[in-house]
């Protein structure tokens, strides 16, 4: 990877997910997703971006991180010419968000072997003292306070990334039983809208990403059921707190009728083309997937040159 400097190299985020349950609707599973996390980051890598993606290392029950990492490890035995500077992280292919817990399962070797590869940002839940975060309970996934902290830490996470990056993609990703107050790719898109980012929503993997893109593709489809606002702990949660949860779900539902208006009218969106965006909505051949996402990463490659 080659950095002038004058020139910043673009930060694309993937995000991609699901289970196979989800997915079966569409003869899909978890290795189709799986399959296209690597073409596509083999493709951003080779014309010159950054990746950055969530997920914890440390998580077993996340592969995806595992095999991006091992795309970009792959990537740079094999590239002709790297010019990556070890100790500049900003050179580094990767980027991995995680938030608290998933980042404390993350180890100091495995963080050490990446040098060069991945960068790692740590996200803890906001206003939350460092005390109240260094023990982590075994019974975490179920503990009400824990979630609490958890589903604060995954918004913050997605919130920070998209600040980071030029365009995110996503595609597939859980409907129910997602981590966090709201669905993970739901919420991501929202950031999105909300910071006026680019979003290439890839709808024929189905999942999250299916549901928002059916919603999008026509203007008289009703907002999915499937899609609400999970408040599970939320008696741990007052009612302002609550009340803000609430807000921020309808700010996201109110941002993507704005966005579906300007798409189905064909106007740009925030640096994406509507042909591009709309053409994502439906496509499922991984080479078309393949042109679409570079004409995506090729416009914000421009608007982001110095």
């Amino acid at each position: 990877m080659t950095e002038s400097t004058n020139r910043k190299i673009p930060l694309i985020t993937l995000s991609a997910g699901g289970n196979d349950d989800e997915l079966a609707e569409r003869g899909l599973g978890m290795e189709h997703v799986d399959e296209l996390l690597v073409r596509v980051a083999k493709k951003l890598l080779s014309t010159g971006n950054r990746l950055s993606f969530g997920g914890a290392l440390g998580d077993g029950e996340k592969k995806l991180t595992q095999y991006l990492i091992e795309t970009a490890q792959n990537w740079l035995d094999n590239a002709a010419a790297q010019e990556g500077d070890v100790t500049n992280p900003k050179t580094w292919p990767l980027v991995n968000y995680s938030a608290w817990p998933y980042h404390t399962f993350i180890s100091e070797e495995q963080r050490a072997n990446q040098v060069g590869v991945c960068q790692f940002i740590d996200i803890n839940p906001p206003d939350v003292p460092d005390e109240q975060l260094k023990h982590v309970p075994e019974d975490w996934k179920t503990d009400p306070q824990t979630r609490v902290y958890t589903s604060d830490s995954l918004s913050q996470m997605r919130e920070r990334s998209t600040r980071d990056s030029d365009l995110r993609i996503v595609w597939a990703g859980k409907i129910k039983g997602s981590s966090g107050w709201i669905p993970g790719i739901l919420e991501e898109v929202g950031y999105s809208l909300a910071q006026n980012k680019p979003v290439l929503i890839l709808g024929g993997y189905g999942g999250c990403a299916g549901l928002i893109a059916r919603y999008l593709a026509d203007k008289d489809e009703p907002w999915p059921d499937a899609l609400t606002l999970n408040t599970g702990p939320d008696d741990q949660l007052d009612a302002s707190a609550r009340r803000a949860l609430q807000a921020r779900f309808d700010r996201i539902k109110t941002d993507l009728n704005d966005y579906r208006t300007r798409l189905l009218a064909g106007e740009p969106l925030n640096g994406l083309s509507a042909d591009v965006a709309q053409k994502s909505l439906t496509a499922e051949n991984g080479h078309e997937i393949a042109v679409l996402v570079t004409k995506a990463a090729t416009a914000r490659d421009a608007a982001t040159a110095c």
